[in-house]
């Protein structure tokens, strides 16, 4: 439960009460992964949440969190640190393309190159991940919005 008196830092680090339990801290981790959370972030709301929690909460999950870059030391540490604690998705799988390259030192190479294709990808999200899909990747009326747009345009 979060509660916060004022939309200021100094009031919410004085007059809120955080206690975040494993849901809470998947919802941040995963907001996190989408992109609308900063690593310092998480490692705040963390911070928080662990200094002001309440009795006899579980609070492991959340330790986990705030231990993130030796307890906050390492910043630069947090998006690794992060990262370790989530199980990889499976979304679909890369296409690897033999490139020529050459290089000064090294000389000619036709190493491999993974891609992610957008339309598999796409998919991907949008049967394993419906809810993100529709909120981030298609909104209700975008798609027939980006349609009615490239009308013609090739």
């Amino acid at each position: 439960m979060l509660h916060v008196a004022h939309h200021t830092p100094t009031h919410a680090r004085k007059h809120c009460i955080y206690q975040m339990n494993a849901m809470q801290t998947y919802i941040v981790v995963t907001t996190f992964c989408w992109g609308m959370l900063s690593s310092s972030q998480v490692h705040e709301i963390a911070s928080l949440a662990k200094r002001d929690r309440l009795a006899g909460a579980d609070m492991s999950e959340l330790d986990r969190l705030e231990a993130i870059g030796s307890h906050g030391k390492h910043a630069g540490n947090y998006f690794r640190d992060i990262l370790r604690m989530v199980s990889p998705m499976k979304l679909c799988a890369a296409f690897s393309v033999r490139i020529p390259v050459f290089h000064k030192l090294l000389g000619h190479g036709r190493p491999l190159f993974p891609f992610l294709l957008p339309h598999e990808l796409f998919s991907s999200i949008y049967y394993k991940f419906p809810r993100a899909f529709a909120k981030v990747i298609a909104p209700v009326g975008e798609i027939a919005r980006f349609w009615r747009e490239v009308a013609g345009g090739i």
